[in-house]
């Protein structure tokens, strides 16, 4: 499964590389993959068939002969995505950029496994081996070599339950607000070591 934007940035043409790869070095593993995607704009609408990068991967996917392996279901209701997440074996997170991530918490508060780019954020919310597994961003090679890691050790991964334990303890509200806390916290003390104590010479401390 895919959630998110579909753009450039997003990585998706390395996962129709990737596939592309498994179609050549592991066949038994392609016939049974398939990919969900999710985003992009209303299905059917003007957003979703004017978007430059889903007629990119289309056009992509015809040149290979790939285009039964993919299927784009447009935008969803965020109350309905939960349903997708826990169906899916595994989100795939192709980024090439990624500011945080909310759809990898997402998929693991479903108890879902999520592959990912090791970029930003995304590392430290994915525990190699026990919530999912990463790739090289940018790098279709080690994505498959990825897809091939996991469908052979995905048994070996903590259960569904552990991984959302796992995720909702450490993003919890109560979490989220004593880390905001700690924030600022830390800026009103170094603005207090900071502060001037005594008036400049010859000067005052009215505002400028």
């Amino acid at each position: 499964l895919y959630v998110g934007r579909i753009e450039p940035v997003k990585g998706l043409l390395d996962i129709v590389a990737a596939m592309g790869i498994l179609r050549d070095k592991a066949p038994e593993l392609f016939s049974r993959v398939c990919l969900k995607v999710i985003g992009g704009g209303r299905m059917g609408g003007g957003d979703f068939n004017g978007n430059e990068e889903i007629r990119r991967i289309r056009d992509s996917l015809c040149a290979v002969g790939l285009e039964d392996k993919v299927h784009f279901l447009g935008s969803m209701p965020q109350d309905d995505l939960k349903r997708f997440y826990s169906a899916a074996e595994a989100l795939v997170v192709p980024s090439l950029y990624e500011s945080f991530g909310l759809v990898v918490v997402e998929a693991l508060a479903c108890g879902t496994p999520v592959l990912v780019s090791k970029i930003g954020k995304m590392q430290s919310i994915v525990k190699d081996g026990s919530t999912g597994f990463s790739f090289r961003p940018n790098d279709p090679a080690s994505l498959a070599t990825c897809l091939q890691y996991f469908f052979a050790h995905k048994d070996s991964l903590w259960s569904g339950e552990k991984i959302r334990t796992d995720v909702t303890e450490r993003f919890s509200w109560d979490k989220t607000a004593e880390e905001t806390y700690g924030v600022f916290e830390d800026l009103v003390k170094n603005h207090v070591k900071g502060a001037t104590t005594r008036p400049p010479r010859g000067g005052s401390l009215r505002p400028a």
